[in-house]
């Protein structure tokens, strides 16, 4: 099958939970025999395109950006070409300028949807953009949901209950990937040997990070937080202002010190308190290393991961009190956060695996594209 992916970055340029996605899913679609190509946004003059593992990647100049949102002008007519020459096409949603593109399809030509998360943040946008959303999700042939919490809370997907499937995110299995013993033993020497907990992830708005500083202002458990991002000067200045002395700012990091870091933690702590945090790639990749984890209660996939009193706990959004709570249970008890851990690991290889998801995909390609 001839199989077009449709979204405004990739993996090529960077490598967020979407970005990864793709990787999860094109990657093994072409492995499969399937014909994949991703057209994407660049920040190039030209467009141009490149292959990875056997993918074609056409690459679209950015013409501007409102609001995170994207546009090529360049991306339309290529768009239409190439969507000709494919059986099915697959889009990523939220990105507006792709429910733009959609418009050139022939109503025959079939298309699904990934719905990756509601739009939260940008209200008048939303008001503005909600005409051609509505029209862009009736014609697609199926909308899949990451997990059943989102598919039950999304008023959107709610509004089309009968072709809206659920199929989680999958990861290909990385936990026994080797590291290299020098950049254990870095770890090892920064964290002082310590029993920690450790935060992976792009320092966001709605990653609630501050409540773990809030969270932490009278306790001395040792916190990694490994990434970097717009927040990162306001919560290093919070954290001077609390007089933290036991977190760790590991700033941007490599796979190997993300696996090093998830070998070596105590547990996994992920404070996100808004529904931007639609799934938790992070937070998978930590059930996948057999850990404990901490999470907040927000309607979506990241308590289908994490699964209250079985994997970890979870705890209602924004509520430090409650977070110290949690904290100082997995912490305190050894015994708990094994066990666990031991479960995490189980529901990542019974729920997660990239040919889980590869596999729910083929077959809703295969009924798109036969409806």
């Amino acid at each position: 099958m001839k199989i077009l992916f449709v979204y405004k970055t990739c993996f090529t340029e960077s490598f967020g939970g979407i970005e990864q996605f793709l990787h999860q899913l094109a990657l093994p679609l072409a492995a499969n025999g399937h014909h994949v190509t991703i057209l994407t946004l660049a920040d190039i003059k030209e467009s141009n395109e490149l292959t990875v593992a056997n993918v074609r990647v056409v690459r679209c100049p950015i013409s501007l950006s409102i609001s995170s949102n994207s546009i090529s002008l360049k991306a339309l007519g290529i768009f239409r070409q190439m969507a000709a020459q494919h059986d099915v096409v697959h889009f990523n949603y939220p990105w507006p300028w792709g429910d733009v593109l959609s418009l050139l399809l022939p109503h025959n030509k079939p298309y699904i949807v990934s719905y990756h998360s509601d739009i939260v943040r940008q209200k008048v946008l939303r008001f503005v953009y909600w005409p051609l959303e509505q029209v862009f999700l009736a014609r697609a042939r199926a909308l899949v949901a990451t997990s059943p919490a989102y598919a039950e809370t999304s008023a959107n997907l709610n509004n089309h209950r009968h072709k809206t499937h659920v199929v989680p995110i999958g990861l290909a299995d990385q936990s026994q990937t080797p590291v290299p013993e020098s950049v254990m033993t870095h770890w090892r020497a920064v964290t002082h040997h310590k029993k920690f907990f450790l935060f992976v992830g792009a320092l966001r708005y709605y990653k609630g990070l501050h409540i773990v500083l809030e969270a932490l202002k009278d306790h001395d458990w040792p916190v990694v937080i490994a990434g970097t991002g717009p927040e990162e000067k306001k919560l290093k200045a919070r954290a001077a202002q609390l007089g933290l002395k036991n977190i760790v700012w590991a700033g941007k990091i490599t796979d190997d010190d993300k696996w090093a870091l998830l070998r070596l933690c105590h547990a996994f702590v992920f404070p996100s308190h808004l529904r931007s945090e639609a799934f938790g790639i992070s937070l998978l990749e930590a059930a996948m290393a057999g850990k404990p984890m901490i999470s907040a209660e927000l309607g979506t996939g990241t308590s289908y991961i994490n699964a209250h009193n079985e994997t970890g706990l979870v705890v209602p959004a924004g509520d430090a009190g409650g977070l110290a709570q949690a904290m100082q249970k997995v912490f305190d008890d050894d015994i708990f956060a094994h066990d666990c851990g031991t479960k995490a690991r189980a529901r990542y290889k019974n729920l997660f695996t990239a040919d889980a998801m590869v596999k729910s995909f083929e077959k809703i390609y295969g009924q798109a594209h036969h409806a």
